[in-house]
Protein backbone atom coordinates (compact mmCIF):
# COMPACT_ATOMS: atom_id res chain seq x y z
CA UNK A 1 0.00 0.00 0.00
CA UNK A 2 1.21 3.55 -0.94
CA UNK A 3 -0.76 6.20 0.56
CA UNK A 4 -3.77 5.55 3.18
CA UNK A 5 -6.39 8.54 2.96
CA UNK A 6 -9.55 8.92 4.26
CA UNK A 7 -12.09 11.55 3.66
CA UNK A 8 -13.36 13.84 6.20
CA UNK A 9 -17.01 12.91 5.16
CA UNK A 10 -16.42 9.24 5.84
CA UNK A 11 -13.84 9.39 8.93
CA UNK A 12 -14.56 7.38 12.05
CA UNK A 13 -16.41 4.87 10.09
CA UNK A 14 -14.16 2.11 10.36
CA UNK A 15 -12.52 1.89 6.72
CA UNK A 16 -8.84 2.56 8.18
CA UNK A 17 -9.99 -0.74 10.06
CA UNK A 18 -10.99 -2.56 7.17
CA UNK A 19 -7.76 -2.10 5.65
CA UNK A 20 -5.31 -2.56 8.39
CA UNK A 21 -6.96 -5.51 10.50
CA UNK A 22 -6.22 -7.94 7.84
CA UNK A 23 -2.74 -6.11 6.76
CA UNK A 24 -1.73 -7.04 10.06
CA UNK A 25 -3.50 -9.79 10.31
CA UNK A 26 -1.01 -11.40 7.56
CA UNK A 27 2.00 -9.68 8.71
CA UNK A 28 1.53 -11.95 12.32
CA UNK A 29 1.17 -14.56 10.63
CA UNK A 30 4.14 -14.11 8.43
CA UNK A 31 6.18 -12.61 10.87
CA UNK A 32 6.84 -9.26 8.76
CA UNK A 33 7.47 -6.04 9.73
CA UNK A 34 5.38 -3.44 8.61
CA UNK A 35 6.31 0.18 8.21
CA UNK A 36 4.95 3.54 7.44
CA UNK A 37 5.52 7.20 7.55
CA UNK A 38 3.49 10.39 8.05
CA UNK A 39 3.81 13.92 8.18
CA UNK A 40 0.92 14.49 10.15
CA UNK A 41 0.84 14.56 13.92
CA UNK A 42 -2.60 14.15 14.44
CA UNK A 43 -2.46 10.83 12.78
CA UNK A 44 -0.01 9.23 15.28
CA UNK A 45 -2.81 8.53 17.72
CA UNK A 46 -4.63 6.38 15.11
CA UNK A 47 -1.63 4.05 13.91
CA UNK A 48 -0.54 3.82 17.45
CA UNK A 49 -4.12 2.18 18.09
CA UNK A 50 -2.77 -0.77 15.94
CA UNK A 51 0.36 -0.84 17.74
CA UNK A 52 2.97 0.94 15.45
CA UNK A 53 5.30 3.05 17.41
CA UNK A 54 7.12 5.86 16.43
CA UNK A 55 10.57 4.94 15.76
CA UNK A 56 12.22 7.64 13.82
CA UNK A 57 11.32 11.68 13.40
CA UNK A 58 12.90 13.20 10.76
CA UNK A 59 12.82 16.98 10.35
CA UNK A 60 12.76 17.67 6.29
CA UNK A 61 14.56 20.22 5.01
CA UNK A 62 13.13 24.05 4.72
CA UNK A 63 10.56 23.32 6.15
CA UNK A 64 8.45 23.06 9.01
CA UNK A 65 7.44 19.49 8.76
CA UNK A 66 8.75 16.36 10.00
CA UNK A 67 8.36 13.16 8.65
CA UNK A 68 7.51 10.16 11.19
CA UNK A 69 8.75 6.81 10.68
CA UNK A 70 6.65 4.25 12.17
CA UNK A 71 6.16 0.46 13.26
CA UNK A 72 4.82 -2.37 13.76
CA UNK A 73 6.68 -6.06 14.74
CA UNK A 74 4.58 -8.87 14.95
CA UNK A 75 4.66 -10.28 18.31
CA UNK A 76 6.26 -7.14 20.45
CA UNK A 77 3.61 -5.04 23.06
CA UNK A 78 0.79 -7.19 21.99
Amino acid sequence: MDMLAVQDQYQGQGYVSKIMTPLLAECRMSNTLCTLETQTPSNLPIYEHYQFRTVKVIPLPNSSLEQYCMAFTPGVAE
